[in-house]
């Protein structure tokens, strides 16, 4: 998912719950594809200018184009209207998924009309964009 989003040229955040989470995912990227490497870092390293792929575990100050939600929380991200769009994943465990629903009424409740799909129709979505 993250590398279709990467062929859009959007600067974006994957925003986990821990430090900890956003190494592990840091670690994935490296290893994802060693053919299509994605140019991202850990919010908190130096490396100017940034790439367009960017791994937080809190709300980030600076601006991204697209906010990837990978939290277990509840509670909507700060400020989380200042994203072009937001992509935030349903999980398959039930106890996840109910988590989702209440961040899916909190959207709504800050005036984001969520849009709901499969995650085939969302990676269809970039033959279209790009």
């Amino acid at each position: 998912m993250i590398d279709g989003l990467y062929t859009l040229k959007t600067s974006q955040v994957v925003l986990m719950d821990s430090n900890e989470q956003a190494k592990s995912m840091d670690e994935r990227l490296w290893t994802f594809d060693l053919e299509a490497f994605i140019p991202h870092n850990l919010i908190d390293e130096p490396i100017q200018p940034p790439p367009p792929v960017q791994i937080a575990w809190s709300t980030p100050a600076r601006r991204f184009h697209t906010l990837i939600h990978m939290t277990e929380q509840t509670a909507l991200p700060e400020q989380v209207q200042r994203y072009q769009r937001v992509i935030d994943l349903v999980p398959a465990d039930d106890q996840l998924k109910e988590i989702a629903r209440q961040r899916f009424k909190g959207y709504r409740q800050q005036g984001i009309p969520p849009q709901t799909l499969s995650f085939q129709d969302f990676l269809g979505q970039f033959s279209t964009e790009s």
